[in-house]
């Protein structure tokens, strides 16, 4: 049996895998930790911090092992994780994952940006301009008005472009699953492709009609593949009954 531990991205939360999770088969326990970004005086702004508090969640889950699933930023940090703890995680599921490219929100931010401005940002997150909700504005601009928060934030985002994970790639023994946007806009599907040809051991499927949020934009297909893989990976047993004569082992 294993336990998925869902990753949100940079401006992500947790409950943009609520779907998601709801639409797993019941025998997979998930989690879904709240990652300390851009969230006042306790946040993190490094990877290697992330990482850190990623393995103290699965410490204190008591259970195992592990798929990590993550998107954007949340997707390194999955795969650090792994290559960190290869011992614990069963496989890795990532969507728009950073690590090798990412098209960035930290540089070329006004001082005081408009509302619009952030609207035209967040639209860009998604294939369908419907999911860049007035809510999800509103919460990206309050993070980009609040200073501490957004220089936090901007620290996070280049300890990520710093740290290139091409040359690492090729040494994660855990089977991948890459569910990716076809239209990302993000993290273009070349790099989801540049993410297949590295590691060893992955299947890459696009999503069409999603960008770089494909568990929010069709959760239900998303959790369809996640399902899969989850199933392959821990396959569920019967026990059938024994045949006149046959003696249990």
């Amino acid at each position: 049996m294993v336990t998925v531990v869902f990753l949100h991205g940079l401006f992500g939360r947790a409950a943009d895998f609520a779907r998601v999770r709801f639409l797993l088969p019941e025998r997979f326990p998930s989690l879904a930790p709240e990652l300390p970004i851009a969230s006042g005086s306790g946040s993190l702004d490094s990877i290697d911090q992330l990482v850190d508090f990623v393995e103290g969640e699965l410490d204190a889950s008591g259970s195992g092992p592990f798929v990590l699933v993550g998107n954007s930023l949340g997707g390194h940090v999955a795969i650090r994780t792994a290559l960190a703890a290869p011992e614990r995680i069963a496989g890795l599921v990532l969507a728009g994952s950073s690590g090798l490219f990412e098209r960035g929100l930290e540089s070329g931010v006004p001082r005081r940006p408009e509302r619009s401005w952030v609207a035209a940002k967040v639209s860009e997150v998604f294939h369908d301009p419907v999911h860049a909700t007035d809510a999800l504005v509103d919460e990206t601009r309050a993070i980009l008005l609040d200073r501490r928060r957004y220089l936090s934030l901007v620290r996070l985002a280049r300890s990520a472009k710093q740290e290139n994970l091409a040359s690492v790639l090729p040494g994660l023994s855990a089977p991948t699953l890459l569910l990716w946007g076809a239209e990302d806009r993000i993290t273009p599907p070349e790099t989801a492709r540049d993410f297949e040809r590295l590691l060893p051991r992955t299947r890459l499927l696009f999503q069409p009609s999603c960008g770089h949020a494909p568990m929010i934009e069709n959760a239900r297909k998303f959790a369809f593949h996640l399902s899969a893989f989850l199933r392959d990976l821990s396959p569920e047993t019967v026990d059938l009954p024994l045949e006149s004569g046959e003696e249990a082992a």
